[in-house]
């Protein structure tokens, strides 16, 4: 088995990395919230629990966005 010697990230390192890793979940919870909404929208009325699916997942990415921006 080979190892690498990686040196170590320092401040800047885990600072950028932690910015980039809150920038994909946010943008995680944007692509949900609208994948969520364009569901809701395409809904089809005859189904009493789609409506209420759409909803709950709209609910819940729109926390989740609110959680990953504050």
């Amino acid at each position: 088995m080979v190892y690498y010697e990686v040196p170590p990230i320092g401040y800047a390192g885990i600072v950028f990395i932690s910015s980039v890793a809150a920038a994909l979940s946010i943008m995680a919870a944007t692509l949900s919230l609208v994948i969520a909404a364009f569901l809701y929208v395409r809904r089809k009325p005859p189904r009493p629990l789609a409506p209420a699916l759409s909803i709950l997942s709209i609910a819940v990415a729109l926390v989740y966005a609110w959680a990953m921006s504050a």
